[in-house]
């Protein structure tokens, strides 16, 4: 596809700070170079102990009186890696490419358009002559760690803002006006291990879409660390460690054990369902014997593993499109001696997650697993009567011909941290479109990024002209 003028410059943007790396709790190189842009432009930038980032800028002279609209994104990204692709995401920044009208990384990492993309495109627009009112842009960090940015951010951040446009978006005909809460816990088990002389194997599950484990965990995606936890137990193949994933809030894309089979032949066999369900799996031969779990260890965590939650476990009532209730077992990692599992649960309203919560801890319980942590944010109970909901649509109507879905969504987004410190604010989730975020496959497509800043425009040409 041809790019317009417009597009070209926004992924130069989007390339140039995707190249300083940015994962959870490493944004101060990023917040510091989006700093020293936004003083260039001349806003007034402050910034916080954790690189929470805010800017003000001025109105278009004679709409100084007009509602001041506050942009807002996070900083931070998932860096979901591929096997094997040496990607350190403390160090390297993302690779982008343009393929078939998407704008892809390398396929070492994620994209992390999941926000920065919308980012660039607000900070394009912004570098552009048209009528606004007061702006506020605001960046938090730690987004994918539980909102922790916009949960520490001082509430005088937010003071004088009449209406919040956050960027968090996925689908570029949505607006957002409600979203889930979400629940992280960290479950450890010490696991005995016995020398074992019999031939050991590496078996790897590889291949799997993975995916974000908000915005697709409805898409009934398998979860390869479930599903060689269920091969591994129909076998009776004994185990010497098991990892996979590489998020909490991101769905695996591959799985890998240590395995004493019992039966090689058996195992094969099992073995061979992994294409049938849209993955690839490897069986290597280890040059040396393994110290193995205990048939006790084993056994527990393995039924730890099967009996946990994993994918929706209800639907929203008056929603029937979107989960009320997941699970997600993004991560499990072995060091020797510990089995650690990263499970991510979301749920809304509150009382649902809670649910959920302590159905894990007593699965633990029964299993041997300690929880070596557990953080949650809360749901924003938006209403679909939502003002400033209203008007976008009808914007995005007038340039498109339909009226936008207005929806809540099974994601945890900022407006449950922010609209609490300030209850009067006005807010919306607006974005353009991705796929696969929080997983190497994700993209986002390139026709949609005009329409996201024409809609930006628009919305704050409207508010300025009519409050």
């Amino acid at each position: 596809m041809e790019l317009t003028q417009m597009t070209r410059e926004i992924i130069q943007q989007f390339r140039t700070l995707s190249a300083i790396p940015h994962p959870s709790g490493r944004e101060a190189g990023l917040a510091h170079a989006l700093a020293e842009i936004f003083q260039s432009m001349g806003g007034t930038v402050q910034t916080d102990a954790l690189w929470n980032l805010r800017c003000d800028f001025p109105a278009t002279a004679g709409l100084e009186q007009a509602p001041c609209v506050c942009i807002q994104g996070h900083l931070d990204m998932v860096c979901a890696t591929a096997p094997g692709s040496h990607y350190h995401p403390d160090q390297d920044g993302i690779v982008c490419r343009t393929e078939d009208g998407w704008l892809k990384s390398d396929g070492r990492s994620s994209l992390g358009a999941d926000n920065l993309l919308a980012g660039s495109a607000a900070l394009w627009l912004l570098r552009q002559r048209f009528r606004h009112g007061p702006i506020r842009l605001l960046f938090t960090t730690r987004e994918e760690r539980a909102l922790d940015g916009a949960k520490a951010l001082d509430p005088r951040w937010l003071d004088g803002v009449h209406y919040l446009i956050n960027t968090d978006g996925f689908q570029e005909n949505r607006i957002i006006v409600g979203s889930a809460g979400g629940c992280y816990q960290i479950w450890t088990r010490t696991m005995e291990t016995a020398p074992d002389p019999r031939p050991a194997y590496r078996v790897a599950l590889s291949g799997f879409p993975g995916g974000h484990s908000g915005s697709d965990i409805g898409k009934g995606r398998i979860n390869p660390l479930r599903l060689l936890a269920a091969l591994l137990a129909e076998t009776d193949a004994d185990i010497a460690a098991l990892t996979g994933g590489s998020a909490m809030n991101a769905i695996p894309s591959e799985a890998a054990a240590v395995v004493v089979p019992k039966d090689l032949d058996r195992f094969r066999k099992a073995l061979d369902r992994v294409p049938q369900l849209g993955g690839a799996v490897a069986l290597t031969p280890l040059a040396e014997p393994v110290a193995v779990w205990t048939p006790v260890d084993r056994q527990s965590a393995l039924d730890f593993l099967l009996t946990l939650p994993n994918g929706v476990l209800a639907w929203l009532p008056e929603w029937p499109k979107v989960p009320a209730c997941s699970a997600n077992l993004g991560k499990v990692e072995w060091k020797p001696g510990v089995l650690t599992c990263h499970l991510f649960l979301r749920g809304a309203p509150q009382e649902a997650l809670d649910r959920t919560a302590r159905g894990c801890h007593l699965i633990a319980d029964r299993c041997g697993f300690a929880l070596s942590q557990e953080v949650g944010y809360p749901p924003w109970d938006g209403v679909a009567d939502n003002p400033l909901a209203r008007r976008i649509s009808a914007l995005w109507a007038k340039r498109n011909g339909t009226p936008m879905e207005i929806t809540p969504v099974h994601e945890g987004l900022e407006p449950s941290r922010l609209i609490p410190k300030h209850p009067d604010i006005c807010a919306v989730i607006i974005g353009t479109t991705i796929l696969d975020a929080h997983s190497t496959h994700e993209r986002a497509s390139l026709e949609a990024i005009p329409h996201f800043v024409h809609l930006l425009k628009d919305t704050l040409e409207e508010i300025a002209l009519h409050g």
